[in-house]
C-alpha cells in the first residue's frame, strides 16, 4: 500500500474490534503499523497485549535474532507476539538469485528455527510459527524444536482447503493460519486466465442464501473449521465488513459443499513461481490484513478503527512496511482507554538466519514503539539470502536462497520469548512434515500455523470488543497457532487434523479469497463469488465474507480490511450460526474446485517449498 495507508488501516480495524494484525518485514510498513498501534494504545482503544504481530523470512541462523530486533525498532515495540519464518526457502532480506538466476534455496530449516527459538528466550517474541510450510517441514522442524512451532501460515480456501495438512498440525497443536482465504483478487501482476474464488457460483450462492458478502461467507467458513483466518483489506468499510460474520453459523451441509469444492477445482493463487512474478506479487500473499501499498496513514486509520469496533488481533509483518503506522494506533487507543496493550495481539519474523530473528523481531518493536509481541512467526519455511531486498534475486531476475536449517531459525525464535520481546512464537505457510520437523526440536513448541484459508473460528465474547480462539476454549493457557492460507476451496483440513493433534492453533489468511491481492489474474477464480457461499451468505442475510468468517471450524481467521465499513462488518458475525447441513455444502466446495491464491511459484524449486506434499 501507499506510504500512510497501513496506518489509517490498522487504527480503523483496531477501532473497529480487530486485535490480530498481520505483517512481515517484506511488506516494509512496520513503522506504520507500529504508529497505528501506538495512536491506538494512546487513546485508550486498547493496550499493548491487546494486539498480536509479526514475521520472519530471514533464514541464516545468525540473521534471525538481527531481523526481529530490526523489525521491533521499526514497529517501536519490545516484542511482538508471534514470530515466523515465512517460507520454507530462505531469503535473507529480499529473493536472491545465484549467477543462474535460481533463488539460492536452504534445506537447513531447523537452523532457522533455532534462531527463532532464540528470539522467544530473549523475550522478543512471545511465540514462534512458521508459514507455507508442508508437513515434511514441519515435522522436521519438530524433530528437533525446543519449542515448536506454534502456527502454520499457509494459502487456504475452498479450492484449497489444506485439509489434510490440517489435520497434520491437529495432532501437533498446531494452529492453522489461512491467507488468501478469498482468493487473493488484488494480488499482483494481473492474470486474466487465473480463476477467481470469489466468483464461484457455489460460493456466491451460499453466500446470497445467508445474505453475507461472499468475503464474509469465506470468513465465516474458517470460523467454523477452527482455522485464524487473514483476509486483507485496508477500506474501513470492508475492514467492518469482514467483522460482519459472527451473527450467523453456515449449516453443517453448506460446510460440506464449501470443502467440496477443491475437489472440482483445485487452485493455488500463491505458488512463488519466479517465472510469473514481481516481488509485489509476493509480498501481498501475505497478508497484514490490508494491503501493501496503501496511501499514507491508512493503516492506522485502519487499525483504529478496528480497535474502536472491538477488533483485538493485528496481523502485521516487517514487508507490510507498515508497523510504525499499526504501534501508532494501538498506542493511540491504549492512550485514549479504548483498550490495554495485552489486549492487542501482534508479529512476525521474515529473517530466517537465526542470529537474524532476534534482531528483526528488536527493529520491528522498535518501529511498533512496544516492548513486546504477542505471537511472532516465521512467515515461511522457505529461507532467502539477505540483503536489502525482501526477496534478493540474481541477474536473471531469479530469487536467491541459502541453506539456513528451519529448526535454526525456531531457536532463534524461542530466544526472542526467553528474553521476553514475544510471549508466543508459531509458524506460516508450513505443511504438516515442516510442522513435524520444528516440534521434534523446539523446547517452545509453535502456538500457531497462518495459512491461505477460507476458513476460520473466532469467537467472541458477550462483550463486542473482546475476540477469544474458540480453539482455545479447550486450551486456556497454552495454544500453538500456525498461520496458513485457508478458505472454502482450500480448506487444510488435513493440516488443521494435523495440527490439533499438537495442540497447535490454525489460523487463515486470505480467508475471503484475497480479492484485492496484488497479482490478481482477472481469470483467477472469484471465491467470494462462488455461487454456493453466495447462496448461503444471502441465506443467512450476510455478505459472503461474514458467512466464510463465520464458518465455525476452530480456526484463527484474520480478513484484511481497511475500509472503515468492511473492518465493522467483519466483525458482525456473532449473530447467528450457519446450519450443519450448510456446514458440510461449505467443506464440499474445496472438492468442486481447489485453489490456492498465494502459491509462492516464484519460489518452486526451493527445497523447503511447502507445496510439494499434499498438506
Amino acid at each position: 500500500s501507499y506510504k500512510g495507508d497501513a496506518v489509517q488501516a490498522v487504527k480503523c480495524a483496531i477501532d473497529i474490534g480487530y486485535r490480530h494484525v498481520d505483517t512481515a518485514y517484506l511488506y516494509e510498513n512496520e513503522r506504520e503499523v507500529g504508529e497505528a498501534v501506538h495512536e491506538k494504545i494512546k487513546d485508550g482503544t486498547v493496550k499493548r497485549e491487546d494486539i498480536f504481530i509479526l514475521w520472519n523470512t530471514h533464514h541464516p541462523k545468525n540473521s534471525v535474532l538481527k531481523a526481529l530486533k530490526n523489525q521491533l525498532a521499526a514497529l517501536k515495540m519490545d516484542y511482538v507476539d508471534l514470530y515466523l519464518i515465512h517460507w520454507p526457502m530462505h531469503e535473507g532480506d529480499d529473493f536472491p538469485n545465484d549467477k543462474d538466476e535460481k533463488l539460492i534455496c536452504t534445506d537447513n530449516l531447523v537452523d532457522t528455527w533455532k534462531g527463532m527459538e532464540e528470539c522467544v528466550a530473549k523475550g522478543l517474541t512471545k511465540s514462534i510459527g512458521i508459514s507455507n510450510f508442508n508437513s515434511q517441514q514441519v515435522d522436521r522442524i519438530l524433530s528437533q524444536a525446543k519449542i515448536p512451532p506454534v502456527v502454520n501460515q499457509v494459502e487456504c480456501h475452498p479450492w484449497l482447503n489444506q485439509e489434510k495438512l490440517l489435520a497434520h498440525h491437529k495432532k501437533h497443536g498446531i494452529v492453522l493460519t489461512a491467507y488468501s482465504p478469498l482468493g487473493s483478487p488484488g494480488r499482483l501482476p494481473v492474470d486474466k486466465n487465473r480463476p477467481v474464488l470469489m466468483k464461484d457460483p457455489t460460493i456466491l450462492a451460499l453466500a446470497e442464501k445467508y445474505s453475507k458478502t461472499p468475503a464474509q461467507f469465506l470468513i465465516r467458513y474458517q470460523l467454523q473449521r477452527g482455522i485464524v483466518c487473514i483476509p486483507k483489506s485496508r477500506t474501513p468499510e470492508r475492514i467492518k465488513s469482514n467483522f460482519e460474520v459472527f451473527d450467523f453459523d453456515i449449516a453443517s451441509e453448506d460446510m460440506e459443499t464449501l470443502n467440496t469444492l477443491g475437489i472440482l477445482h483445485k487452485y493455488r493463487y500463491c505458488t512463488f513461481d519466479s517465472k510469473q512474478s514481481s516481488c509485489q506479487m509476493d509480498f501481498t500473499c501475505l497478508w497484514l490484513a490490508w494491503e501493501l501499498g496503501s496511501s499514507e496513514g491508512e493503516a492506522a486509520e485502519a487499525v483504529k478503527y478496528a480497535i474502536n469496533v472491538g477488533y483485538r488481533h493485528v496481523d502485521t509483518a516487517s514487508v507490510y512496511e507498515n508497523e510504525k503506522e499499526v504501534g501508532e494506533a494501538v498506542h493511540e487507543k491504549i492512550k485514549d482507554g479504548t483498550v490495554k496493550r495485552e489486549d492487542i495481539f501482534i508479529l512476525w519474523n521474515t529473517h530466517h538466519h537465526r542470529n537474524s530473528v532476534l534482531k528483526a523481531l528488536k527493529n520491528q518493536l522498535a518501529a511498533l514503539k512496544m516492548d513486546y509481541v504477542d505471537l511472532y512467526l516465521i512467515h515461511w519455511p522457505m529461507s532467502f539470502k539477505e540483503g536489502d531486498d525482501f526477496f534478493p534475486s540474481g541477474k536473471n531476475g531469479k530469487i536467491m536462497y541459502t541453506n539456513d536449517d528451519i529448526v535454526d531459525t525456531w531457536k532463534g525464535m524461542e530466544e526472542c520469548v526467553e528474553k521476553g520481546l514475544a510471549k508466543s512464537i508459531g509458524i506460516s505457510n508450513f505443511n504438516s512434515q515442516q510442522v513435524d520437523r520444528i516440534l521434534s526440536q523446539a523446547k517452545i513448541p509453535p502456538v500457531v500455523n497462518q495459512v491461505q484459508t477460507q476458513y476460520s473460528m473466532y469467537k467472541r465474547q458477550q462483550n463486542k470488543n473482546i475476540w477469544i480462539w474458540r480453539s482455545l476454549e479447550h486450551h486456556p493457557v497454552t495454544f500453538e497457532p500456525k498461520q496458513v492460507e485457508c478458505h472454502p476451496w482450500l480448506n487444510q483440513e488435513k493440516l488443521l487434523a494435523h495440527h490439533k493433534k499438537h495442540g497447535i492453533v490454525l489460523t487463515a489468511y486470505s480467508p475471503l479469497g484475497s480479492p484485492a491481492r496484488p497479482w490478481v489474474n482477472k481469470n483467477d477464480p472469484v471465491l467470494l463469488k462462488d455461487p454456493t457461499i453466495l447462496a448461503l451468505a444471502e441465506k443467512y442475510s450476510k455478505t459472503p465474507a461474514q458467512l466464510l468468517i463465520r464458518y465455525q471450524a476452530s480456526i484463527v481467521c484474520i480478513p484484511k480490511s481497511q475500509k472503515p465499513e468492511r473492518i465493522e462488518a467483519n466483525l458482525e458475525v456473532f449473530d447467528f450460526e450457519i446450519a450443519s447441513e450448510d456446514m458440510k455444502t461449505l467443506n464440499s466446495l474445496e472438492s468442486q474446485q481447489k485453489f490456492r491464491y498465494c502459491p509462492f511459484d516464484s519460489a518452486k524449486d526451493h527445497p523447503q517449498w511447502p507445496f510439494k506434499v499434499e498438506f
